[in-house]
């Protein structure tokens, strides 16, 4: 059968039903509205599953209404049926018209639907291109602003401007830390680039401590108990500088920042409790979503993608983060995660 003639067989079937149930109406001497109704709800069925174009549906609804028609007129001159029977015909018809409405209206909600998803497809895709292209771009240019700094900081007379010459660099390595995350946010699916290894968050807790605590006057505390865990750590200690760097800008010189490790039977908990200014509750639904924009909301700095980049990289590992605001002032960021996240680190040793 050609395919063109196979795409209409529901039609072709609708037709030889119909015609079989004429027959009947004409043939059959009792029940003859039996199959009138049939025709119609065969009808309606149909039409429920195709949605024809509109001008279809008008010559369908009009030649089911003329040949009903016609038989029941017959059935009423040699049959006897009661005439009233005939106003069935513009009754299934207006019920027929109203199922047209619904199905039209709901094929219109559909096509919004796919259009919709189509236009959010086009934007995660420019989305990750501009994130790969973006992050590309930014590391030729901090490369070469490197070497010509450090090679000014080896002339004669460079003491003078070391100070100078040290806030670049630091600049520098703040953009090359961003040009990482960009690389970050571009994988569609982390979990394909975790190399997880055993590890110890508690290891990982002091030695953020020690990296971040000559860079700001705050008081650090660090409680940690063994926290042995299957992951990435160079993933997670960067979902951690980005939490602390996160407490960082938002606490005041003094202020306390708390990191704690614990172990909750199959799961290792983190804190980073900070004595800040704490978040705005508007903010929480979407504090992790890597579309919010924090210059926009007045935010005193950062580029809006460390905590997106700490939610990819904790539910690369099977876990959780979430935020939430202390009663008596500052932030805690809790993240969850699988002593051995068995599903994510699948090809990874094991303790």
């Amino acid at each position: 059968m050609p395919s063109a003639l196979r795409s209409y067989l529901p039609e072709l079937g609708l037709g030889a039903f119909i015609t079989v149930n004429l027959i009947a109406l004409l043939t059959t001497e009792v029940g003859q509205t039996v199959p009138f109704h049939v025709i119609w709800i065969s009808l309606t069925i149909v039409y429920g599953y195709r949605t024809w174009r509109l001008r279809w549906t008008v010559v369908a609804l009009l030649a089911v209404c003329a040949l009903t028609s016609v038989e029941l007129f017959a059935a009423v001159d040699t049959e006897g049926l009661d005439p009233a029977e005939l106003t069935e015909v513009p009754l299934m018809a207006a019920l027929f018209i109203a199922n047209m409405v619904h199905g039209s209206r709901r094929e219109a909600a559909l096509g919004e639907v796919r259009t919709y998803a189509r236009e959010q497809e086009r934007l995660r895709t420019n989305e990750r291109d501009f994130l790969r292209d973006a992050s590309h771009l930014l590391r030729t240019p901090i490369t070469i602003a490197r070497g010509y700094t450090e090679l000014i900081q080896t002339q004669p007379g460079a003491d003078a401007l070391r100070e100078e010459t040290d806030v670049i660099l630091r600049e520098l390595d703040s953009m090359t830390r961003i040009s990482s995350r960009l690389l970050l946010l571009r994988a569609t699916r982390l979990e394909e680039l975790l190399d997880c290894q055993p590890l110890d968050l508690a290891d990982l807790l002091e030695s953020a401590r020690l990296r971040w605590q000559p860079a700001a006057r705050r008081t650090w505390h660090v409680h940690s108990e063994p926290c042995p865990i299957v992951g990435d750590a160079s993933l997670l200690e960067s979902a951690l500088d980005a939490l602390v760097e996160n407490a960082l800008r938002h606490t005041a010189d003094e202020d306390v920042i708390r990191l704690r490790c614990s172990r909750h039977g199959d799961e290792v908990v983190i804190d980073v409790v900070d004595e800040g200014e704490g978040i705005d509750p508007a903010r929480l639904p979407r504090l992790f979503d890597r579309t919010w924009n924090p210059q926009a909301a007045g935010e005193r700095s950062g580029t809006g993608l460390g905590l997106a980049i700490v939610k990819a990289i904790v539910v690369a590992h099977g876990g959780d983060v979430r935020a939430t605001n202390l009663r008596g002032g500052g932030a805690e960021f809790t993240v969850r995660l699988p002593v051995d996240a068995a599903g994510a680190c699948s090809g990874a040793a094991r303790a």
